[in-house]
């Protein structure tokens, strides 16, 4: 997931809200119930910055949670214009301070 894959569509009626809507799973994968609801990730793949700690190497078993570290990012970054990977001292899955964070 990442904010270039996230769509508003703008209902007509201006009472209502926008929907978001989710486009391009080109590289989703099933989860499995025999995997625990994870599914294995043979190839390590995703978008730069919105790669979450647990896609470490090849042969992860990955879940929901990939999902929500994903979201996290984009929810920063649409609140501060910049990724949290762009930080002074952003490390590989850990974000150790921010720096100049107003809201």
């Amino acid at each position: 997931m990442k904010i270039q894959n996230a769509l508003l569509q703008r209902p007509e009626d201006e009472t209502e809200y926008p929907i978001v809507k989710l486009c391009d799973f080109g590289l989703s994968h099933v989860l499995k119930p025999e995997l625990g609801g994870k599914a294995l990730m043979v190839e390590k793949c995703g978008t730069g910055g919105y790669i979450a700690p647990e896609i470490a190497s090849k042969n992860s078993l990955i879940g929901t949670e990939i999902d929500m570290w994903a979201f996290g990012v984009m929810l920063y970054e649409m609140c501060t214009a910049y990724k949290p990977t762009k930080l002074l001292n952003y490390r590989y899955g850990k974000i150790y301070y921010f720096t100049n964070f107003l809201l």
